[in-house]
């Protein structure tokens, strides 16, 4: 083999060599980027507080189908608040299918937890997102944030459990009203004599010897309640009819009227006894007059009492 033919054949593998590389190369590219790095792609952003374990490379999905990745996550300002920004590299052709309305959610994948966002779809009559816009994140329910929202209600259950401790711990020393009751021996004393009362009240009833035990199963008492129960009922009935001293009396309107033209009469023969202007009301109210009358009469009264003693003295009889 002469020196050229060795040239030619050493390009020849050289060649082999650096296309075969290429296509390496390229063939790794294509299995890291998923075949991304060939297709048409647009960029989104969002903005969270946390990126709860996402990394640059992770998954992007709609609605559970993979359409991009995470292209780059960074610090950043906005309002005077720090945050993360997100950079979403997107398969262009699925941009109809994320519109105003949809909205990023970080989600959990695997057994082994790994981190991904997943995007809702969106309504077809709304507007698509375009390059660079923000999309909406939803919250998810992460371990922290349940955590969080469980504190409170582990510490209530404790304080519970505590509260629980007390009361118990409380009874059995024999402190308190459940306590004494239950270990007291001056309340068990207490307790077991109200019993034995109660027993004891039981056996008398079951006694038809008795007062109580009469009143419990003697068909008598039962029988003259019901009578006058009867009777009640006919008395009620006959005062709601009208009928009667007593129905009328509840009824019937003359009566009412009657004591009202009574009082009226009282009424006025009470303003005439305060008026001087009668008689009566003169002799009532006049002082003066009351004394003439007075004096009047005692006239009168020594007058009869002379005539008794001495007639002769006023009366002349005279026959001839």
């Amino acid at each position: 083999m002469t020196n050229k033919d060795t040239k030619k054949f050493k390009l020849k593998v050289g060649y082999t060599v650096f296309v075969g590389l290429v296509i390496f190369f390229l063939f790794i590219i294509m299995v890291g980027t998923e075949g991304y790095y060939f297709s048409k792609t647009y960029n989104l952003n969002l903005l969270v507080k946390s990126t709860e374990g996402l990394i640059e490379g992770g998954k992007v999905s709609l609605g559970g189908l993979k359409i991009g990745q995470i292209d780059k996550i960074e610090f950043t300002t906005v309002n005077d608040q720090n945050l993360v920004k997100i950079k979403l590299a997107l398969l262009k052709k699925y941009s109809s299918q994320i519109t105003v309305n949809s909205f990023a959610k970080i989600e959990t994948s695997g057994l082994l937890g790994d981190k991904l966002i997943n995007i809702s779809l969106g309504n077809p009559s709304e507007r698509a997102l375009n390059e660079g816009e923000y999309l909406p994140v939803k919250e998810s329910l992460s371990l922290e944030s349940l955590s969080e929202k469980i504190e409170p209600l582990v510490n209530n259950i404790n304080g519970l459990t505590s509260n629980l401790k007390t009361i118990t711990d409380t009874i059995k020393n024999g402190n308190g009203s459940v306590g004494k009751l239950m270990f007291g021996s001056e309340a068990t004393k207490k307790l077991t004599s109200i019993l034995r009362n109660l027993e004891s009240f039981t056996q008398s009833i079951n006694k038809e010897d008795n007062t109580i035990g009469k009143l419990a199963y003697d068909d008598e008492l039962y029988n003259n309640l019901s009578s006058l129960t009867e009777n009640l009922k006919t008395v009620v009935d006959s005062i709601k009819s009208g009928t009667g001293t007593l129905g009328k009396l509840v009824s019937n309107d003359s009566l009412y009227t009657n004591l009202n033209e009574l009082t009226h009469k009282i009424n006025k023969a009470s303003e005439s006894l305060n008026s001087d202007s009668t008689l009566v009301g003169g002799l009532l109210n006049d002082k003066q007059g009351y004394k003439k009358l007075s004096s009047l009469i005692d006239e009168l009264n020594k007058l009869i009492k002379d005539i008794k003693e001495d007639p002769g003295k006023y009366i002349n009889l005279s026959i001839f």
